[in-house]
């Protein structure tokens, strides 16, 4: 199944039905390359057929409502998913609301009861990798001799993976998003690779006292991020060392918390700049910068748009 007919048959997203202002498409990729703009909502796609049953997509979107719910489900298909910049939140079933930032990898079944899907600073950069176990268990098991396509898509179905990614696969996300205009065959290369380790991530099992020292320390920074926060500070207030907590943070979250706190600063700022009537040196106080001119320097480094340039786009 090819990325625009998984669109269309769970999405109900016709790609071809669209007229040439709002829908492009490039012959330079196997896939193809879209630009989708309706009702406020914009975005950009650029997709390869990596093997039979594996898509990928690197997205960009603006607006509130990425694509909706899933319109039907199918057990056989999972999708990872990584972000880069912005963020992305889903509504499920039970009502239970997740939101996902920077650096977040969320990997679930397509039989996973999604409602809905928002963007709550109106912006999301991504790659979405769409795997179908009943087309690809076959080529990819001629390739990986030990890596089961269905494993994987088991234990996700009964555990799905929504957490930051350890360093080793965000690596491999960061690797595919630069060098995109190596074409199909790196990213193969580089599908492999990403498979490889996330199965073994998936097999390991992080020790519960690293992740309770590392999920309070991270529940602290999403709850004070616009205080002045020094690592010093949390390891007086947590009691544990300045290498217990880096190295216990970095294990479960891909990040150490400085980083966190940076990424956390930045998604924030994000989100009040889409608001209309925030100035630049507000929305740097606000999220906890006292220097402006390095906040202003910090957002273009995350999102590769000054404030102003950003705020400017989402309210136009």
């Amino acid at each position: 199944m090819v990325y625009k007919d998984f669109l269309k048959k769970y999405r109900g997203i016709d790609l071809d039905q669209f007229g040439q202002e709002e829908f492009q498409r490039s012959k330079n990729l196997i896939g193809g390359h879209y630009y989708f703009e309706q009702n406020g909502f914009f975005w950009d796609c650029k997709i390869y057929e990596l093997f039979d049953g594996v898509s990928l997509a690197y997205s960009i979107y603006k607006g509130k409502n990425p694509l909706g719910p899933l319109w039907h489900k199918n057990s056989n298909i999972f999708c990872m998913n990584y972000i880069f910049s912005g963020d992305y939140g889903a509504v499920f079933g039970n009502g239970e609301f997740k939101s996902f930032d920077k650096n977040a990898l969320i990997t679930v079944s397509l039989d996973l009861d999604i409602k809905d899907s928002i963007l709550n600073s109106g912006f999301c950069e991504s790659i979405g990798i769409l795997i179908d176990e009943s087309l690809a268990s076959k080529e990819i098991a001629s390739i990986l001799k030990r890596i089961s396509i269905g494993a994987i898509n088991e234990k996700i179905h009964q555990n799905p993976f929504m957490d930051y990614a350890p360093k080793s696969l965000s690596e491999i996300f960061l690797d595919m998003r630069k060098r995109l205009d190596l074409g199909v065959d790196y990213l193969r290369a580089k599908f492999l690779e990403l498979i490889v380790l996330f199965d073994r991530e998936l097999n390991q099992k992080r020790s519960p006292q690293h992740f309770c020292i590392a999920q309070k320390v991270r529940d602290y920074i999403l709850s004070h991020y616009s205080e002045d926060i020094s690592i010093g500070k949390i390891c007086a207030m947590f009691g544990v060392s300045n290498c217990k907590i880096q190295r216990d943070f970095s294990l479960c979250y891909g990040a150490t918390p400085y980083q966190f706190l940076k990424n956390e600063r930045i998604r924030q700022a994000m989100r009040l700049l889409s608001q209309d009537g925030n100035s630049v040196s507000q929305t740097a106080y606000q999220v906890g910068y006292i220097n402006v001119s390095k906040f202003c320097e910090s957002f273009k480094n995350a999102t590769g748009k000054k404030p102003k340039e950003f705020r400017r786009d989402f309210i136009k």
